[in-house]
């Protein structure tokens, strides 16, 4: 059972943090697809999402997460306790923290297209186009 910051006996709390894994996991999900990444980052990825994806199956299956870590000592008490998919999301958070940014593969953003086509459409037209326009016609001026 969680006793960490986000444990409530409201069952809308359960949602709310059900919603945020979800949120997180689908917006690191899009962000790898759009950009090129190492291997070691779609691996630190992965770790992310799984740990996310974990503590919300625990929470639609048992309406908790059950921590069941605790790294004490002798003479020393933690009072922090934790479970395998928090141990994953740190690694992957972790691991997506040392990575440099990537750059873009396979869809451009919105507005990059829109100021492409722009440019395009502004361009003047000059007998070089025109040259162009006509050998690729097959018209002869």
């Amino acid at each position: 059972m969680n006793f960490g910051l986000f444990s409530s006996d409201v069952n809308l709390m359960r949602w709310v943090l059900i919603a945020v894994a979800a949120a997180v996991c689908i917006w690191v999900w899009v962000w790898l697809r759009r950009t090129e990444h190492s291997k070691f980052a779609q691996v630190a990825a992965g770790f992310l999402i799984g740990g996310a994806l974990g503590n919300v199956i625990d929470r639609i299956a048992y309406g908790a997460v059950a921590d069941f870590l605790n790294m004490s000592l002798p003479n020393w008490q933690n009072p922090y306790s934790f479970n395998v998919a928090d141990i994953a999301i740190f690694i992957g958070a972790f691991g997506l923290f040392l990575q440099p940014p990537a750059k873009k593969r396979r869809w451009q953003s919105f507005a990059q297209s829109r100021s492409v086509a722009r440019s395009q459409a502004t361009r003047p037209v000059t007998r070089r186009t025109n040259d162009a326009r006509r050998a690729q016609t097959g018209v002869r001026g």
